[in-house]
Parts: structure tokens; C-alpha cells; sequence
């Protein structure tokens, strides 16, 4: 059985970078039942480039590899079928292939021979349509009484600061109004 891909962003890429639906589109669900992954049926993603470039790849999947170590990672799987194990294994061993590969081509080989790519069905369905976003968490200093450096306590935490069951903060807020889709202005 081929592992769950890392490479979903990559086929998501190539296979929605003509579409440019209008933002309401985004709102719009897959009907009931409908997969949100189809198997991707185009020509592979190129993957030399990867292997070239695994300096710089190297940080962002070691981060994926320690966000979905997290034990509250677990509460966003099963996805499409795939469970945390499944996932947390794929990315793992796509670091080890990245690593122990000798040349651009072994590593594309490799990547071919134990992975399957899949796309985003998006809002549409059949694979166009898809909202790229990008969060971080800042760290930010403060203090709960007024000091010279702090001249504004902090006296609670935000309205909208969304909470697991177990009291731990999760990585995003409410959504405010209709449209889920918050833009940085």
C-alpha cells in the first residue's frame, strides 16, 4: 500500500493555479458523501527540485512533522480515510527519503514508487477551487498588571479563543460573521 502523500500541496498547486473562483465559491460545501481528496490522475509533480532545494524544505517539514506529533494533531484525524499514524508515517518517512537519497533522481524515484498524490476536490468538486491560507502563532510578551514596559494588562483571554476539550488552546479563532475567510488588511 502506498503511503498517504505529502505531496497533496504540490498536485493542489499545479491543478488549481488557473482557477480563480470568487470568494463565495469557497463557502460552497462538497455535497454529502463526496470525497474531499481525489487521487490525482495527471503526470507526476516534479520532484528533483525537491531534493535540490531540501535545505530550505527541511525546516517546514520538520514543523509538519512536530505539529502532527502533538497529541492534539490526533483531534483532526481520520481525514479522508487517513489516520494520525498514517499521516505522522508518511511525513516521516519522506524526511528519511529526502535524507538518505543520493541524488535528485533516486529521491524521485523513491517519492514515485512508495507515495500516491492526490488533489483537493475543492468547492467545485472535481478538483478546482482551492483556498491556500497561512497562519502563524506569535509570542507574545504581556503582562496581566501595568508595568513601564507594559503599560496595558492583559485581563482575559479572548471572546473568540477556541479551546479543545482538555483546556489546551487550539491554533485558530471562531470564524466572525458569514464568511469564515478572515484577510489581513
Amino acid at each position: 500500500m502506498k503511503r498517504f502523500s505529502t505531496l497533496i500541496p504540490l498536485a493542489l498547486l499545479l491543478a488549481t493555479a488557473c482557477v480563480a473562483p470568487k470568494e463565495k465559491d469557497f463557502e460552497t460545501p462538497l455535497p454529502a458523501g463526496a470525497a474531499a481528496l481525489l487521487e490525482w490522475d495527471g503526470a507526476w509533480p516534479e520532484m528533483t527540485s525537491a531534493w535540490y532545494d531540501r535545505d530550505e524544505l527541511m525546516p517546514a517539514l520538520e514543523r509538519s512533522i512536530e505539529w502532527t506529533d502533538r497529541d492534539y494533531a490526533r483531534n483532526f484525524f481520520p481525514i479522508e480515510g487517513v489516520t494520525h499514524h498514517r499521516a505522522l508515517d508518511s511525513l516521516l518517512r519522506f524526511r528519511e527519503l529526502l535524507l538518505e537519497a543520493h541524488d535528485a533522481r533516486s529521491f524521485e524515484r523513491a517519492v514515485q514508487r512508495e507515495y500516491q498524490v492526490y488533489t483537493s476536490a475543492g468547492w467545485d468538486g472535481k478538483g478546482g477551487g482551492v483556498l491556500f491560507t497561512g497562519y502563524c502563532t506569535p509570542i507574545l510578551d504581556g503582562s496581566s498588571v501595568a508595568t513601564a514596559e507594559f503599560a496595558y494588562p492583559l485581563y482575559a483571554l479572548p471572546d473568540d479563543l477556541v479551546k479543545n476539550s482538555d483546556g489546551s488552546i487550539q491554533a485558530a479563532a471562531r470564524p466572525t460573521g458569514s464568511n469564515p475567510i478572515r484577510r489581513a488588511r
